[in-house]
C-alpha cells in the first residue's frame, strides 16, 4: 500500500486527533506512544531514537504530542499523520515548542503497527493476557503494549522485544 500520496488522505473513512500521543517509525514499524501529560512520551521517543542510531536502525519522528489517525477505506491499515502545525517540532517541558529540523529525520505519515501506553509502573502486567495485547482504534485492530511511564530503559527494552517478534 502506498501511504505517501494525497489520495490516501482524501479516501479516509474516519480520522481522529489524539492528544498526548507521539509517533515514530522504528525500522519499518510505526509506533504510537500514548500517555498522560508528563508521562515521558517525548523523552522515551528521544531515547529510542538514540538507541536506534547506536544500533544502526532507521528511525524517524512522525509527530510529537498530537497525531491524526486515519483509517483508509478498503484497507485494514491504520495510518498516523503529523499535523502541519507540529511537523518537525516537539514540546520540551519547561522550554516549550522547539524546532527539530536540523536534529532528526521525519516522516509525514506512517502505517501503525504498535500502540504503546505509558502507565504507572505498578499497573504494568508482568504476563498480560492475550486479550490485553490488542486494541481497536477506528475499527482497526492493532497490537498494544503497556510500559512503565518515566522509565525509558525498561520501556524501550519492552518495545524492542515486541518489535523483534514482528514479521515483515
Amino acid at each position: 500500500m502506498n501511504i505517501s500520496g494525497c489520495s490516501l488522505l482524501r479516501s479516509a473513512k474516519t480520522d481522529q486527533e489524539l492528544d498526548h500521543a507521539s509517533c515514530l517509525l522504528i525500522g519499518r514499524y510505526g509506533v504510537l506512544l500514548r500517555g498522560e501529560s508528563g508521562s515521558g512520551k517525548s523523552q522515551l521517543r528521544r531515547y529510542i531514537a538514540r538507541q536506534c542510531h547506536q544500533k544502526g536502525v532507521f528511525t524517524a519522528l512522525v509527530s510529537d504530542d498530537y497525531v491524526h489517525l486515519i483509517a483508509p477505506e478498503g484497507s485494514s491499515a491504520l495510518i498516523a499523520v503529523a499535523p502541519e502545525a507540529t511537523f518537525t517540532k516537539q514540546e520540551v517541558r519547561g522550554i516549550g515548542i522547539c524546532s527539530l529540523e536540523d536534529e532528526e529525520r521525519f516522516e509525514k505519515l506512517v502505517r501503525l503497527h504498535l500502540v504503546v501506553d505509558l502507565i504507572r509502573p505498578d499497573d504494568v502486567d508482568r504476563m498480560p493476557e492475550a486479550k490485553n495485547t490488542h486494541i481497536c482504534l477506528l475499527n482497526r485492530t492493532i497490537q498494544k503494549l503497556e510500559v512503565p511511564c518515566r522509565d525509558c530503559i525498561t520501556a524501550s527494552d519492552i518495545i524492542f522485544a515486541r518489535l523483534s517478534t514482528f514479521h515483515p
